[in-house]
């Protein structure tokens, strides 16, 4: 179809309303119709999809070539698209000017987007793997919108003559989705001049990728503009869908004056991903042409200029001679490129002359810029090497500093003689890279060609960064990258040093968070004097004193400047022991209602508080104001709080809480007793005023005083539960039957079951049978008493233990038996310790063999029948051995059951001489010194009510120990070996309540390992001491309890100083007493001597090296003696050292000889005949002899010799 001159308006009406569908682009398109032919032009529509005949693209360029003029070709084909226009031979040559306008078709539209790619394009033209090219134009002023080419073997699109050709809003490569690739050989091969590819809009945006040799390649056709286009990615900008071989070339020296992108918004291109074998396989190839630009694209990157799509080679490659005036970036705003994540160099110059300016070249594999793509470029003195860029020198960087403002860079450059040089300067956080440009600087070199800068910048906060630059001369050669600098910056203070209040004793810690260029030095003062010692950010104080108060301040200083911190107060509070303001009440309050126990005090230090019920820490109860919510008649009893600092432990008074419930009338004595019948209850008495009765059994087996009586009637047969929980005391609780305290059978008993040190227990009740029920306090304690009952209405009976297991004291390795009797049908049982049952311990009888201390504990038996269960009482197992072996020594968690323990160990007369390390049968080691030892453990115990505050620690899970002397001596008691934190106390006094007791020693963490405890104290003869150990807040554990009584070392003796010959012998000795026997270690100058640990050392082969002042360390566990030192001297040969005539005496002579040597002094008038005079055994080889009868004569001669 053609239309002539008339359609010319019309065609104007149609691109300026659905052509382009936009305004702005409208003048560029005049344009191109203005510089082509004069002769109005026609429109020629495509309406199918044929390769030949009417109605057929073919047709439309067929005769817009015959109707000179410009021309338009559209598409109105009808159906739903795309449409592809499937070529089966090469379309004609374009050569008169035609706008192919593929927007046209309906349902297409151009792209609006600034980043990624909206369009809708309905036409795809395909060459079907086989057609060579797509349009080929050479026509000036011809221009392709919308279409999708692809699938051709060589060029999409080939310009190959006219000028001013457009090519805008196309898919080349790519199907109409954006995202397939159906590559073509060359997107777009151009030997025209003055060809547009792409523009700034977004509608005027190519998609160029997928094809396979290469994305834009311009051959020898000049002036050219390259802007806005995707080469290499999706539509998106986002994904790879690179080009091979290269993205844009540029080939030849007629290709001079092309752009390549642009310095305003949207010129620039996307040019990345490139794959395949190529020679070059680089974003942007140019070979041999000149005057080339390449500004503001993405080389490498995503659309984004973040995301890495790096291309296989390197970003941009310039290479020939003719490639000159190259600039890539530029100075003005947007000029740069982003030229990163290549797979070589960002920027290589192989030959000709290139300006780099303004680039961010960052994160490619090989360098940032390589001059003569040959790697690294050192420079050479006075710049006189040629090639590539007359390999310009680089500058090099001194030193780099930033503040919080400003960054400066101070370096030289050593170049061309009297010429002006533009040094660029970037950042980066690594070093190599040209992510940042912080700035210029210019500045011309003297006549030595160097050219020294001190340039800063209006940028900071660059610390922990690196600077690298380049230097441009005018001829525009950039150098190749500079070796980086690090960023130095002056030291600041991020987080200042903190006031502090810490307790005496406690750690303190200074310090401050600073930035600054390393190294930084740190200088701190207290109270503006420096400390030796405090040279690091950090101040440690590993316990603080009073005299540690103060104002802290630290000095920080760099080779860049120096701040001084804001002081820190550090006030330093010594603890008090905390004394009780307002103690806690007493209170009466009905069930099911809330109240508070409160305590307020004073104290300074940090404080703790624990508040107890009848004694025994309750958990989590740790504020000053105890809430109970919903009370029930088993919360109440007795309520006191401990109250401790470093300094010490105070106990509030106690506070009862009674909860109302009916009075029960228990009676003292057992006549007239009252009778219950409820199958369920709860009712209070007291057992204040009461006492025990003649002939009345000790409840639960242990020490009372204090008995209530009342009858409980059994209305049914079940299982009856008694318990004396709420009740203000340690109780005691038995069920009897019988008429009479002679009569009395004892149903059911207990101690502790009840939690809280009040007691419960459970029996099979029978209808009509009438129970005794005795409430006692143990050791007579007495308070209010609760009594709750309930009766469960059942068939089903409990087992009946009858015989209890007992506890015991074996040597290590030795054998314990555990035994427990019961009654009733199909029995079984699982035996406990410490609360775990013990696998395999199924039997009535626990047999435990080579007992070690890891089995030190408690143990009790679960006895089952068919239905029901019971648990047995504790039995301890404790490890003990003596002097003399075994023990039947134990401890108790309650004072007055240790106190009353038959078997109490008794330290008699101090054995003379301890016998040393002995192992007893089985795995216990008996340690050196120690008279006896006593292994057990704290599992499951509390305080008991009154209990001291040991060593003023409160711990909260304590167990006694008695220990009688009979003698005077050094007492040592120590919990060397036990696995938790201990406190230890001794104490004297009758040992019938702790208001009795009085403090001997005590003591926490002076042991070995800093947790255990020891003290040493002068132990009387006959004497009674109440040993306690707890736990440091209620810790638990295995204890190892370690004492002697005896004497510390005293050295009687000493050794004695000798002169031995050089290979001789000699013997130090030491006598000493101690008790337990003495350890020995021999000492050379203050050096210990290995395996030197004998009361006496013997030297043989004595040699020079050997001699010196020897002495020896004598210890027990009680202490140690040094003896004085002995000199030990290598003896000369056998001389008289000295002699001269003392009269009246005699004539005396002193021999020096070798010591442990029988020496025979002779005597002679005449040298001749020598007469023996004097014999002597010299321990220390001198031998001091007056010759008496020297008087008788006129003269006398003398000699010595070894004795015979």
């Amino acid at each position: 179809m053609r239309t002539r001159g008339v359609h010319l308006i019309n065609t104007l009406r149609a691109l300026a309303q659905g052509l382009l569908r936009h305004g702005a682009g409208l003048s560029l398109l005049v344009c191109s119709w203005l510089w082509g032919p004069a002769a109005l032009g026609a429109v020629f529509t495509v309406t199918n999809t044929a390769d030949s005949g009417p109605g057929t693209l073919r047709s439309a360029i067929t005769n817009a070539n015959a109707l000179p003029g410009l021309d338009t070709i559209e598409f109105a084909i009808p159906g739903p698209g795309p449409h592809t226009i499937q070529l089966t031979t090469a379309l004609p040559s374009i050569v008169d000017p035609v706008v192919i306008n593929g927007y046209s078709q309906a349902g297409a539209s151009s792209n609006s987007l600034a980043v990624g790619n909206n369009a809708v394009l309905q036409i795809r033209l395909s060459g079907g793997g086989t057609v060579n090219t797509g349009l080929r134009i050479q026509a000036a002023g011809s221009a392709v919108y919308g279409l999708a080419i692809l699938d051709f073997t060589g060029a999409g699109i080939y310009l190959l003559s006219g000028t001013n050709i457009v090519i805008q809003g196309n898919f080349i490569g790519l199907d109409v989705d954006g995202a397939t690739v159906r590559g073509n050989g060359v997107g777009i091969r151009s030997t025209a001049r003055s060809a547009v590819i792409g523009g700034p809009l977004p509608w005027q945006r190519n998609v160029i990728s997928g094809n396979r040799q290469g994305g834009v390649s311009i051959q020898n056709s000049a002036n050219n503009f390259i802007q806005g286009n995707y080469i290499g990615t999706d539509a998106s900008g986002s994904l790879a869908r690179g080009n091979g071989f290269v993205g844009v070339e540029l080939i030849g020296p007629n290709s001079f004056g092309t752009v390549i992108g642009g310095s305003q918004p949207g010129e620039g291109n996307v040019i990345a991903a490139t794959t395949g074998t190529g020679l070059t396989n680089h974003g942007v190839y140019i070979s041999g042409a000149p005057n080339i630009q390449v500004e503001g694209n993405y080389i490498g990157t995503d659309a984004t200029g973040t995301n890495a799509l790096g291309n296989l080679g390197g970003g941009i490659s310039v290479a020939g001679t003719n490639a000159v005036n190259i600039r890539i970036g530029g100075t003005e705003p947007g000029a740069g490129n982003v030229i990163a994540f290549n797979a070589s160099n960002g920027v290589q110059v192989v030959s000709g002359s290139c300006a780099i300016l303004g680039n961010r070249i960052l994160a490619n594999a090989a360098q940032g810029i390589d001059l003569g793509g040959d790697g690294f470029t050192a420079n050479d003195p006075g710049d006189t090497d040629t090639g590539p860029n007359g390999r310009q020198n680089w500058p090099e960087l001194i030193a780099a500093s930033s503040g919080s403002q400003n960054t400066t860079v101070f370096g030289q450059l050593n170049s061309q003689a009297n010429t002006l040089y533009r040094l660029e300067f970037f950042a980066a956080p690594s070093c190599g890279d040209a992510l940042v440009l912080i700035g210029a600087y210019e500045g011309t070199s003297d006549a030595t060609g160097l050219l020294e800068f001190y340039a800063t910048f209006d940028i900071g906060g660059l610390a922990g960064w690196f600077i690298t630059a380049t230097a441009t001369d005018p001829q525009g050669n950039t150098s190749e990258l500079s070796l980086c600098a690090p960023v130095s910056t002056e030291p600041a203070i991020l987080v200042q040093p903190q006031p502090q209040v810490v307790n005496e004793g406690d750690p303190v810690t200074l310090w401050v968070v600073t930035a600054g260029s390393p190294p930084i030095h740190y200088q701190w003062f207290h109270n503006d004097v420096p400390l030796p010692n405090g040279t690091n950010a950090t101040l440690s104080i590993a316990a603080a004193l009073p005299l540690h108060a103060g104002t802290y301040t630290v000095l920080l200083t760099n080779i860049d400047g120096a701040v001084l911190s804001q002081p820190a107060l550090l006030t330093v509070v010594v603890p008090t022991v905390p004394v009780v303001v307002d103690q806690p009440e007493s209170l009466s309050v009905v069930p099911a209602t809330t109240t508070n126990l409160t305590v307020s005090f004073s104290a300074a230090g940090p404080v703790r508080i624990q508040w107890r019920l009848n004694g025994v820490d309750i958990p989590g109860a740790t504020n000053a104001t105890l809430t109970l919510t919903n009370i029930q008649p088993t919360q109440g009893g007795s309520y006191s709080a401990v109250i401790w600092t470093p300094a010490g432990a105070v106990n509030t008074a106690e506070a009862v809480l009674s909860v109302q419930v009916p009075t029960l009338a228990f009676k003292d004595d057992f006549t007239a007793l009252t009778q219950l019948t409820a199958e369920t209850g709860t009712g209070r008495s007291s057992n204040t005023l009461a006492s025990a009765q003649p002939g009345e059994p000790m409840h639960a087996g242990k020490p009372g005083g204090k008995s209530i009586w009342i009858i409980w009637r059994a209305s049914k047969t079940g299982i009856a539960t008694f318990s004396t929980a709420g009740s203000s005391f340690d109780t005691l609780l038995a069920v009897y039957t019988g008429t009479g305290l002679s009569d009395l059978v004892e149903v059911a008993s207990d101690d502790d079951g009840g939690g809280f040190l009040t007691s419960q227990v459970q029996f099979n009740a029978v209808a009509g049978q009438q129970y005794l029920i005795a409430v006692d306090g143990f050791g007579g304690a007495s308070g209010e008493v609760v009594l709750n009952w309930n009766l469960e209405v059942t068939a089903q009976v409990l087992p009946v233990i009858v015989s209890q297991p007992n506890g015991q004291t074996v040597v290590p390795g030795g054998t314990a038996i555990f035994t427990v009797g019961a009654t009733g049908t199909d029995l079984s049982y699982q035996w406990f310790f410490n609360g775990q049952a013990l696998a395999g311990a199924t039997n009535s009888e626990l047999v435990l063999e080579g007992v070690t201390e890891a089995q030190v504990g408690k143990y009790c038996v679960r006895v089952s029948n068919p239905y029901r269960s019971v648990n047995s009482q504790h039995a301890r197992l404790e490890l003990a051995w003596t002097e003399s072996g075994s023990s039947r020594a134990r401890t108790s968690g309650k004072f007055l059951e240790a106190v009353l323990w038959p078997h109490r160990m008794e330290l008699g007369a101090p054995v003379e001489q301890f016998r040393g390390v002995r192992r007893l049968s089985g795995s216990g080691t008996v340690s050196r010194g120690y008279t006896g030892t006593q292994v057990f453990s704290t599992y499951g115990e509390t305080k008991e009510p009154g209990e001291p505050n040991h060593c003023g620690i409160p711990g909260g899970a304590s167990s006694w120990f008695v220990l009688t002397t009979t003698t005077n001596g050094l007492l040592r008691i120590d919990t060397e070996g036990s696995d938790f934190d201990t406190v230890l106390a001794v104490y004297t006094g009758p040992g019938t309540d702790f208001a009795t007791l009085v403090p001997v020693a005590c003591d926490n963490n002076s042991g070995a390992d800093g947790r255990a405890s020891k003290v040493i104290f002068a132990a009387a003869a006959n004497t009674n001491y109440f040993i306690a150990v707890d736990g440091v807040n209620g810790a638990t554990g295995r204890v190892k309890l370690n004492y002697v009584l005896g004497e510390p070392p005293v050295i009687l003796t000493n050794p004695a100083s000798a002169r031995v010959a050089e290979g001789g012998a000699a013997t130090l000795q030491v006598a000493a007493r101690a008790i337990p026997g003495a350890c020995y270690q021999w000492f050379r100058q203050g050096v210990p001597l290995p395996r030197a640990t004998n009361a006496c050392l013997a030297l043989a082969n004595f040699q020079p090296d050997q001699a010196g002042h020897y002495h020896v360390c004598v210890s027990n566990a009680l202490g140690q003696a040094t003896s004085q030192p002995a000199l030990v001297q290598v003896a000369g040969p056998l001389r008289f050292s000295h002699q001269y005539r003392r009269a009246p005496d005699g004539f005396q002579l002193t021999i020096e000889g070798a010591a442990q040597t029988r020496y025979v002094i002779e005597c002679s008038t005449n040298l001749q005949v020598w007469v023996p005079l004097a014999t002597n055994l010299t321990l220390t080889g001198l031998w001091e002899f007056v010759d008496a009868g020297a008087t008788n004569f006129d003269r006398r001669f003398y000699r010595v010799r070894v004795a015979p």
